[in-house]
């Protein structure tokens, strides 16, 4: 869930600019009138409204920022079997103040959520795939 996570968080840092609007790397905007319907949709559509609003009422600082980056990339990994540049940044979270890793936290609860229902779509599988094949 790591990848997918950090995708969904830099399409929505990415919208911040845009009240009304997602968008997508391409440039294309999705907005209320403009989107896909149906229950995944409707489902997805309302988590990242929710982690956008978030992401705007944190106003989160550029350390708070990568920790939280950090955060969504490990996926809820063990931290010792991430890798060692990944797992210091995840370890720079856990110092951050209660209350900001809260703020934190309202962001990656829906982004989580999120990309968990893409996850079980099975175009997404299927993609996942080839992107992970070519890596590899």
């Amino acid at each position: 869930m790591g990848l997918p996570s950090r995708v969904i968080y830099d399409t929505l840092s990415r919208s911040q600019a845009k009240p009304h609007a997602i968008v997508l790397a391409t440039g294309l905007e999705i907005t209320e009138d403009r989107r896909p319907r149906g229950a995944f949709a409707d489902k997805v559509w309302g988590l990242l409204k929710e982690a956008k609003a978030a992401h705007g009422a944190a106003q989160a600082s550029y350390p708070e920022d990568l920790a939280l980056k950090a955060l969504l990339l490990s996926g809820g990994g063990d931290e010792r079997e991430l890798p060692e540049e990944l797992a210091m940044a995840l370890s720079a979270f856990a110092t951050l103040p209660t209350h900001r890793q809260e703020k934190c936290r309202c962001i990656q609860t829906p982004i989580l959520s999120a990309a968990i229902e893409a996850s079980r779509q099975p175009e997404f599988k299927r993609r996942m795939e080839e992107v992970l094949s070519a890596l590899g």
